[in-house]
């Protein structure tokens, strides 16, 4: 097996078991310096869950099509803000809505997908469950 497809299956498998709300969004750029896009391109089983979806389901929506719309403007907003400085975003403390109704308190971290040339082309998302006490 070669290593890249090695590498790919170790991600899917950790995409599968991981109980952290991952999702992998890709953006483009405009002409005018403007970003259109935050589609989901992959996304964790367990956030996919959260709105009664699977890893294959969920592909190809977007926040605004899973979340409030005020917390999605919100999750915009901090997109735009990690692809416009090419700087993550860590430990975010939000509250979510979860399809089911659930509001759950998040530690949310964001990192720029940047490709081996340099080129920033979507966000990378991880939100972890914190006890409500923290």
């Amino acid at each position: 097996m070669g290593r890249g497809l090695k590498e790919l299956l170790i991600f899917n498998s950790f995409l599968k078991n991981t109980k952290d709300s991952i999702v992998v969004k890709e953006y483009f750029a405009t002409e005018d310096g403007r970003y259109s896009g935050g589609v989901i391109v992959c996304a964790s089983a367990e956030k996919a869950n959260h709105y009664g979806l699977t890893m294959d389901t969920i592909r190809g929506r977007t926040d605004f099509d899973l979340m409030s719309r005020e917390q999605a403007e919100k999750a915009l907003q901090d997109d735009i803000w990690v692809l416009s400085n090419g700087q993550p975003l860590e430990d975010i403390r939000e509250t979510i809505t979860h399809g089911d109704g659930e509001t759950v308190l998040v530690s949310v971290s964001k990192f720029p997908w940047i490709l081996p040339g340099g080129e920033i082309v979507g966000v990378m998302c991880i939100a972890r469950k914190l006890a409500t006490s923290e």
